[in-house]
């Protein structure tokens, strides 16, 4: 037995010698060359085998004939998935978004060269989560259900993509994006203050609260007297609620009570606030003295 001519499938003839091996007694064939079925160029072979009997013929003559045969490379899983790109998948995510929006979509590709081992699946190696579904087909990553900033704002988890047999992860991690979407509160709806009317500038009435459980300037809260007030104002307020006395000064004889309307808005775009009201009772001092109705008064016995 022997080879005479081995041509590929781009039709490149080539010394047979280099890929492979005939036993010339037995005539079996064997590959002298690792093949790649992932090599298109040569995934198939033709080989024309000449077979060669001495002394075979009528007149003891030698006898030769000759064939061609197929040798065709078959594919074996021997790529795995790989994810591109790889490391880690980072995103941020508002906790606006809508549910069942695609975040992402993962992509791991296969070498081999037939379906049966290229094809990827791609599964949470923890399970289900709640708040995201994965395709195992196309790796596309939906939000399952609506986010929340304030309860919490990082997620990760590692993703499988698998051929059936060899495997590849890639960690996604999640950051949630605070949006305003909570008001300030005030911690109690109504505040209640003394003060004497020679209180002096600056002096701190009371102090309101408001908190905004939203982060950043979602959260900044500032504080406005929006109504209750005389003009010009004889209360301001400072950036920590402190209710101050204004420079103008009190005077109970002429207002004894103020209910001011307290406003809390936050920094947010746009912006939520909340309001309460603050009673201030002001106080009296001995600040007048006692005046005659009459500057003479006449009797008469």
């Amino acid at each position: 037995y022997a080879i005479r001519n081995a041509t590929f499938d781009d039709g490149f003839a080539t010394n047979a010698s280099k890929w492979f091996a005939l036993d010339e007694v037995t005539g079996e064939l064997t590959a002298v060359f690792s093949f790649d079925c992932e090599n298109t160029t040569t995934r198939k072979a033709l080989l024309e085998v000449e077979v060669t009997n001495v002394g075979a013929g009528p007149s003891g003559e030698t006898v030769s004939t000759s064939d061609t045969f197929m040798v065709q490379v078959l594919d074996s899983n021997d790529n795995g998935p790989v994810f591109d790109p790889a490391g880690v998948y980072a995103i941020n995510v508002s906790e606006a978004t809508v549910v069942n929006t695609t975040l992402l979509t993962l992509l791991a590709t296969d070498a081999d060269a037939t379906d049966v081992f290229s094809t990827v699946n791609y599964t949470l190696a923890d399970g289900t989560d709640k708040h995201f579904t994965l395709n195992a087909t196309t790796g596309a990553l939906d939000l399952a259900s609506s986010l929340d900033f304030e309860a919490v704002q990082e997620y990760g988890f590692v993703v499988i993509a698998s051929d059936g047999e060899l495997t590849a992860t890639i960690v996604v991690n999640i950051t949630v994006v605070d949006v305003n979407d909570n008001a300030p509160v005030f911690g109690s709806e109504e505040y209640s203050a003394d003060v004497y009317e020679n209180a002096t500038t600056g002096q701190v009435v009371t102090q309101v609260n408001a908190i905004d459980v939203d982060s950043g300037s979602n959260a900044a809260v500032t504080y406005l007297i929006v109504d209750g007030d005389d003009s010009p104002s004889r209360f301001d307020v400072d950036s920590l609620g402190n209710i101050l006395v204004s420079s103008i000064g009190l005077d109970r004889e002429n207002t004894s009570f103020y209910n001011l309307t307290v406003l809390a808005v936050d920094g947010g775009s746009p912006s939520l606030n909340d309001t309460t009201q603050v009673l201030v009772t002001v106080l009296d001092v001995n600040d007048n003295s006692p005046v005659f109705s009459s500057v003479t008064y006449n009797a008469t016995g």
